[in-house]
């Protein structure tokens, strides 16, 4: 009871604050290419290091802790007569009371885009996204896959650049060309005894080049023709083995024996069957070849690939967002067999997002995704994760200024690594609750 006063006090402070400061400001142009904003939260986490169900080694890692956060934030919006420019700068500081050592996680959060169009058949699209934290679905990959779904301690970067071009043939028929570079930095920081290295896992180098060709079938419906070619390279030769050398016979296996080159083959529609409701879908093929596969191991996996969406505002200011996604994804599992890595998962992912506005002040907003992660290679092949992710939050807006925020999130992961011969404890869930105050200007 006395922690949970605590966080009443927390948001009760943080209310008396802003509403003092709010009495400074005056109302500005709501056109304004600028924003700050700043948030201060209290929270309960029942699992904040996503540990294990079950003991490991016989000690049970599970710890819970009261804490609070406070996140700031500044976005730039600029609209040029040919150049849009937006730029988005997000930092959060969460203090857990009950963390015996390192009681602070920190993350930053960047985003970048310019768009520039330079006649009406030809448009530049430039983006990066940069990321740094420590929580799962933070450092995801940018198309929603998440290869790690347990927590890793500190400074683990995830940056994304992508430039591409819609050139227009004919009134009709448009390319888009496009080149993404993902690198991922992992740090090893407080690893677990016996845990492997985060570095040797996951970190990486991941490139596309991808040509749509967009052909308009009627006035609200392109039609897409796909290809696209990737190429992942981890970047270094890392043990990734954990029987290596102490069980006897078992090999020093690399992390770059994960290296891989693929292709995608892909048809599409893109279609606004009204101003308030549109639609995405890609279906095809991927081919992926291992290029450093292990003697004896499969290095060429044919799989499907699968990116549809749809968007319905079905009333103002309420939305639905659903997708479905299934391609390859990078996984945290070394070679637990002691003779063969997992080289990749091959993943599917639903998910769903409602925002409604309940009254005119306050706003619903419900999250749900699953994720289901079949390991690729090794005896482990057909075994996987199945990560569970929903949160529902509410927002009171007292002024253009000035709300209240409260909300829920569960996660869950079931690990079928916990059913072979050599059992991995990582099945986890997790509840966290928040309450707090947001000021924006």
């Amino acid at each position: 009871m006395n922690e949970m006063i605590k966080i009443a006090g927390l948001a009760v402070i943080g209310i008396a604050s802003v509403h003092s400061a709010q009495a400074q400001m005056v109302a500005t142009d709501s056109s304004k290419p600028w924003s700050v904003s700043a948030a201060l939260r209290g929270f309960y986490d029942d699992n904040y290091a996503t540990a294990p169900n079950s003991a490991v080694a016989g000690v049970n890692r599970k710890q819970e802790s009261f804490g609070y956060e406070i996140t700031p934030g500044a976005n730039l919006n600029l609209q040029l007569e040919q150049t849009t420019i937006s730029l988005g700068y997000v930092y959060s500081y969460r203090y857990y009371e009950n963390r015996p050592e390192n009681k602070a996680d920190q993350s930053h959060s960047f985003n970048a885009k310019l768009e520039h169009t330079f006649n009406s058949r030809l448009k530049l699209n430039v983006s990066d996204s940069f990321v740094s934290a420590q929580e799962p679905l933070l450092i995801a990959e940018p198309n929603g896959f998440t290869p790690s779904p347990i927590r890793s301690n500190g400074d683990n970067i995830r940056n994304t650049g992508k430039i591409g071009l819609n050139v227009g043939v004919t009134e009709e028929l448009e390319f888009v060309p496009t080149y993404t570079n993902t690198i991922y930095d992992y740090s090893d920081k407080d690893l677990n005894p016996g845990d492997l290295s985060r570095k040797a896992l996951l970190n990486r180098m991941e490139q596309s080049f991808s040509l749509d060709a967009r052909y308009l079938i009627q006035p609200k419906t392109f039609g897409v023709l796909g290809y696209a070619y990737g190429i992942t390279e981890y970047d270094n030769s890392d043990n990734i083995n954990p029987n290596f050398p102490t069980v006897a016979g078992s090999l020093l296996i690399p992390s770059d024996s994960r290296d891989q080159t693929n292709h995608k083959v892909y048809v599409g529609v893109d279609h606004d069957f009204s101003s308030q409701f549109s639609a995405s879908v890609r279906v095809g093929a991927r081919f992926t070849e291992y290029s450093n596969a292990m003697p004896g191991a499969d290095d060429n996996k044919t799989s499907p690939y699968v990116d549809a969406s749809m968007t319905y505002t079905y009333a103002p200011g309420s939305l639905i967002q659903a997708g479905i996604k299934v391609d390859h994804a990078a996984s945290d599992v070394g070679a637990i067999d002691g003779k063969n890595p997992v080289t990749d998962t091959e993943s599917v992912l639903f998910y769903v997002q409602v925002t409604h506005k309940l009254t005119e002040k306050l706003t619903l907003t419900a999250l749900g995704q699953y994720q289901h992660a079949k390991y690729q290679g090794s005896t482990l092949d057909g075994l996987g994760d199945d990560f569970y992710n929903a949160s529902v939050s509410l927002d009171y807006q007292f002024t253009k200024w000035l709300s209240a925020e409260a909300g829920y999130t569960y996660d869950k992961l079931d690990s079928e690594l916990e059913t072979f011969s050599n059992p991995q404890p990582r099945s986890y869930d997790r509840n966290r609750v928040y309450i707090g105050v947001r000021a924006t200007y």
